[in-house]
């Protein structure tokens, strides 16, 4: 799909890639170029700043706001992704990506079985379990159910209002893992790509940690025992 528009005469360019900021910066640079063009150039078209973004060419203009130059950007990439989608090349990609996506969607059913029977008071389970349901949602187009998982962990007891102070925090193994389930299944949609790090982070703080209280539980054993 061709966005350019050879009725508008192009006194400017702005890149970038935040539309939204790229869209404010289009009008004020239109403002500020524009009566420093000579009429005879603009020749009948309508002068604007240009940008171009995946495709698809936008423009600002005399009467644009970055909220509407922001919508037709919008509306434009919504209807080339609807016209590639319609057609021979888009359908075919369409098949192949749905047969990518079956693995992925078998292992994250396969592990939904597996939530309502996983032993809930055992923190390290409940980690290892999101850990691995984290794998097959890193592909964009794999869904989880995040309603399901937060209505099964809270039917099993779990408290996802509860807090605790920071000490507490840096004391107590399941303190610390409630915090990090309740952090990461809240609605934040990029949650899969750093619950791994801090389960990660928990596991290596806290096998520490019990290594470290075995050992001050043997040397005031022995100590007492002396």
């Amino acid at each position: 799909m061709d966005t350019k528009n050879n009725d508008f005469y192009v006194i400017g360019t702005v890149s970038g890639y935040d539309i939204k900021k790229m869209a404010a910066d289009m009008v004020s640079l239109y403002h500020e170029k524009i009566n420093s063009v000579p009429k005879k150039l603009i020749n009948g078209r309508i002068a604007a700043i240009e940008n171009k973004c995946n495709g698809i060419y936008f423009y600002a203009t005399e009467n644009s706001t970055p909220e509407s130059v922001y919508a037709e950007y919008i509306f434009l990439l919504r209807k080339a992704e609807e016209e590639y989608k319609n057609s021979p090349a888009g359908k075919k990609e369409e098949i192949k990506r749905r047969k990518q996506l079956i693995p992925f969607e078998k292992k994250r059913d396969k592990l939904m079985l597996k939530l309502p029977n996983l032993d809930f008071s055992n923190y390290e389970v409940l980690l290892n379990w999101l850990s691995k349901i984290c794998d097959p949602c890193r592909n964009r187009y794999v869904k989880i159910d995040r309603e399901n998982i937060i209505a099964t962990f809270e039917e099993k007891g779990f408290d996802f209002k509860f807090t605790c102070s920071e000490s507490e925090l840096n004391t107590n193994p399941e303190s610390h893992a409630k915090k990090i389930i309740i952090y990461h299944m809240g609605p934040d949609p990029y949650f899969i790509t750093h619950i791994k790090n801090d389960i990660s982070c928990w596991k290596r703080e806290w096998i520490i940690y019990r290594v470290v209280s075995k050992i001050k539980r043997i040397f005031w054993t022995k100590m007492k025992g002396e």
